[in-house]
């Protein structure tokens, strides 16, 4: 009897786990251009004026419902000056480029934040938003090349320098990346 209960649970369990191939909802797919950004990147850039270097890794994850974005960087005048982020990235159903994206860091759940923005042609934009300020973000590639501005935005809507980074492709080896 027990085991009859169990299979019969377990049955449904799998039945069910997978929303798609029951019927269920599918998640909107990823907009094309997260096609030419997957794989590594390697590069510098800039931070309120600070040189910095930058490392990322991205790759489609969770069935390809979402886009990841590693980012591990450090000051060029101060190694021990590190900061890592994570990013992710959907489709969010409103249009075929419309894009969600979440930010968070090594500054801790505090600072992570929902944004929301398009994908285009040769890049995407989103903008995170933080009580009284937004932080846009946008994403150009031009073949093995990537570019990442960001801009923080003020309610007084001016636009002010955040960062910029610009970035090359390199080969990616057992989860980092090699220059």
């Amino acid at each position: 009897m027990i085991k009859a209960v169990c299979g019969t649970f377990f049955a449904f369990l799998v039945a069910n786990a997978n929303p798609a191939s029951a019927g269920g909802v599918r998640a909107p797919p990823l907009p094309k251009i997260f096609d030419a950004v997957k794989g590594c990147w390697r590069g510098d850039g800039n931070v309120l004026g600070k040189p910095v270097v930058l490392a990322l890794r991205t790759e489609p994850i969770l069935l390809n419902s979402l886009f990841a974005i590693d980012a591990d960087s450090h000051a060029t005048a101060h190694a021990s000056d590190q900061y890592q982020a994570h990013l992710l990235f959907g489709g969010n159903g409103h249009s075929r480029n419309a894009l969600w994206g979440f930010w968070s860091d090594s500054f801790g759940a505090d600072f992570t934040a929902q944004g929301d923005g398009a994908a285009s042609a040769d890049g995407f934009d989103l903008s995170y938003h933080y009580p009284g300020t937004a932080y846009i973000n946008r994403w150009r590639v031009q073949g093995d090349r990537l570019n990442w501005f960001i801009v923080s935005k003020a309610q007084d809507a001016k636009e002010k320098p955040f960062a910029t980074y610009e970035l090359k492709r390199v080969r990616c080896s057992g989860g980092t990346v090699v220059p």
